[in-house]
């Protein structure tokens, strides 16, 4: 688990948000269908956008996973300031 900041909430594994252990289409998949509503929203897991989890699910979310799909790191110390 990824801590996001002292009282910030936390995610999931960067970009896992199946929690099944990596990042694969069935998480960008996921996305869509919590985008859609038709998947609960759970800000715990689905806000990931880093250093600033705003309790909301919007594009920079669907954007920080596609990151983490593409490999690329988590792009913010953690603890965030």
């Amino acid at each position: 688990t990824l801590t996001t900041g002292p009282g910030q909430g936390t995610t999931g594994p960067w970009g896992d948000m199946d929690l099944n252990g990596h990042v694969d289409f069935l998480d960008l998949a996921l996305l869509v269908r919590v985008f859609q509503g038709t998947v609960p929203f759970i800000p715990e897991i689905y806000d990931i956008h880093p250093c600033d989890p705003n309790g909301h699910f919007d594009f920079l979310d669907i954007a920080r996973d596609i990151d983490a799909f593409q490999g690329d790191p988590y792009p913010c110390a953690i603890p965030c300031p």
